[in-house]
C-alpha cells in the first residue's frame, strides 16, 4: 500500500507541494513516511484565530498483486502532559470515495479551507476508533480526504493566556512540534 498526493491536472503527474494536493487525480508522487510536513504545514497564527479546518486529498493504492482485506486507518495523538492536560492542538478526520474508472476519480477543491462535498468525515483517534475502508482490490486506489481541525479549548490550555490579544494571539508559538501518527493496517 502506498499513499499517493493528487493533483488537479491529471494522473501520474508530479506533485511536489502537499499544499496542492486538492483532489483530483492520483499524482506520480509517493507521501513520503515520517517527515514533518508532509501532509499539513505548521499552524498559522491566522488558522489557529479564525479556527479553519483544513484539507488534504490523498489515493491509498494497492500495488500488491491481491486484494487488501480489512484496510483500517487511525490517528495516534500524542500522550497528555503530567497534569493530564492534551498536548495536540488538532483533531483529524478521515472520509473515504471510491474512485470510479470514468472522468476525473476524486472531487478536487479550490484551496485547503474548502471542504469537500463528497465526503463525509469519521472521527479515527486511536486503533479503538480506526475507520475500516474496506478491501482495496490489486492495482487501485481509494481516494482519502484527512482533515485537521483546530481545538480551541486545546489552544486556551497550551498558550499562555497572558499572549491572547482581542481573539488574536499575539505572536507566540508552542515549545514544541506537535507529531500525529496516521496508521494503516491491512
Amino acid at each position: 500500500m502506498i499513499l499517493y498526493y493528487t493533483c488537479i491536472q491529471g494522473t501520474a503527474i508530479s506533485q511536489p507541494k502537499p499544499e496542492f494536493s486538492l483532489g483530483g487525480y492520483m499524482s506520480s508522487s509517493p507521501v513520503p513516511n515520517g517527515i514533518l510536513g508532509n501532509l499539513f504545514s505548521e499552524l498559522s497564527l491566522l488558522t489557529l484565530d479564525k479556527l479553519q479546518d483544513e484539507f488534504i486529498g490523498l489515493i491509498l493504492y494497492n500495488e500488491q498483486t491481491t486484494p487488501s482485506n480489512d484496510v483500517e486507518l487511525y490517528f495516534n495523538y500524542p500522550a497528555p502532559d503530567l497534569n493530564g492536560n492534551p498536548t495536540n492542538i488538532c483533531k483529524y478526520y478521515i472520509a473515504s470515495v471510491q474512485l470510479n474508472t470514468t472522468g476525473q476519480p476524486m472531487e478536487n477543491i479550490l484551496n485547503r479551507n474548502a471542504q469537500p462535498f463528497n465526503a463525509t468525515f469519521y472521527d479515527a483517534a486511536g486503533q479503538s476508533e480506526a475507520v475500516n475502508l474496506g478491501v482495496i482490490p490489486s492495482q487501485t486506489g481509494l481516494a482519502l480526504w484527512i482533515k485537521r481541525s483546530v481545538i480551541s479549548d486545546n489552544i486556551k490550555l497550551l498558550f499562555d493566556p497572558t499572549t491572547l490579544d482581542n481573539n488574536f494571539l499575539a505572536g507566540t508559538v508552542p515549545s514544541s512540534v506537535e507529531e500525529i501518527d496516521m496508521v494503516i493496517t491491512y
